[in-house]
């Protein structure tokens, strides 16, 4: 390498760090600044429902005034209080505040009703990537590589905040109009602030849960950050094979075929994803790829990346294989319907001390 590389190389790193830090420092002030009572209920115009949550649902409505569509969630206090999630909720909020990333959803409005909470994102029209995977029944290695890539790109910034994510599916990854996609869904995400720390909650969807969230309670250990790339493994396994890597007959079956990284190749697989799958489908968390010496930086340059540019993903330069439809008149057309259900609201509020921070 030349002097003149050598100096370039040493700017482009120093612009690198220069950049993180600004993205933390303006992390940490929206995090220390959560949002209060931003809008209420009579500003929404509510149409239907789109999804459905472990504590209430997701709704598409219209703001009244600027006639802009929003994806609502809905989360009954009640039943936050008795599952004992009020602090998972409250962190949930403060997350979406604080994070500002183009592959991850954030939030526009939060209020509170008598009954029920309320966190307002914006309408991601495209519908979960999950129903595309049933579509086709599977990707091209390349449209995989392309929303991998992105994955990568927001879990590396949420790294870097101390957030561990937890729940990396197809469920939770919502498609935008253009082809990109954005990560929605921060219910069960958490924020380490020492990096170096761990945690023990037994938290996730089965299949995606990686081998030290099951073995903690043995081992009297927990986790960090590593389990995102296990689950970023999982998603690209799924997608580029249209199944998932481990399953069984029961959740013991299941959890004893993650814990021995028991799973089969598909013979379509190219030399280079069959790699990258092993290194991510490592037991031991310092032989997974992005938990080693050099991070992410090491996933990121590992050969089945080695075409992709990372900074045109990142500003959204790259072409994709598919767009989906945006044009029909039914803003909710790339998204299920499910069972309505009426608001229930109590005539005075409730749990005032258990949700006076949110």
């Amino acid at each position: 390498m030349s002097c003149s590389e050598c100096s370039n190389r040493k700017y482009q790193l120093i612009f690198i760090r220069s950049q993180k830090q600004k993205q933390i420092k303006s992390f940490e002030k929206r995090w220390n600044i959560p949002m209060r009572q931003s809008a209420s209920l009579e500003n929404f115009e509510i149409h239907r429902t789109v999804g459905r949550g472990a504590f209430g649902r997701v709704l598409y409505v219209l703001e009244k005034r600027r006639k802009v569509d929003y994806a609502m969630k809905v989360m009954r206090k009640e039943k936050i209080v008795r599952t004992g999630q009020i602090k998972r909720v409250i962190l949930e909020k403060r997350i979406l505040l604080a994070v500002v990333h183009p592959f991850l959803v954030n939030l526009r409005f939060v209020f509170k009703t008598n009954s029920n909470l309320f966190l307002v994102m914006p309408f991601i029209k495209g519908g979960e990537i999950y129903g595309y995977m049933r579509t086709f029944n599977m990707f091209s290695e390349n449209q995989t590589r392309f929303y991998s890539g992105q994955i990568i790109l927001a879990l590396q910034y949420l790294h870097e905040m101390g957030i561990l994510y937890r729940d990396l599916k197809p469920e939770n990854i919502l498609m935008e109009c253009d082809g990109y996609i954005k990560i929605t869904d921060f219910g069960f995400a958490k924020r380490l602030e020492n990096k170096d720390k761990i945690t023990m909650s037994f938290v996730g969807t089965p299949e995606y849960m990686a081998p030290e969230m099951l073995i903690r309670a043995k081992r009297l250990s927990g986790y960090s950050f590593s389990v995102d790339w296990w689950m970023l493994g999982v998603f690209i396994y799924e997608s580029a094979s249209g199944g998932l890597p481990f399953y069984g007959s029961s959740l013991l079956n299941l959890f004893n075929n993650i814990v021995k990284a028991e799973y089969t190749i598909p013979t379509h697989f190219s030399v280079a994803i069959t790699d990258l799958i092993k290194n991510l489908f490592q037991v031991d968390v310092r032989s997974r790829i992005g938990s080693r010496k050099n991070g992410v930086e090491e996933l990121k340059t590992h050969v089945w990346f080695e075409n992709l540019n990372w900074q045109a993903l990142l500003e959204k330069k790259l072409p994709t294989e598919f767009v989906p439809n945006c044009t029909n008149s039914d803003a909710t057309s790339n998204f299920a319907y499910f069972e309505e259900e009426p608001f229930e609201e109590s005539q005075t509020e409730e749990f005032v001390n258990e949700f006076k921070d949110f």
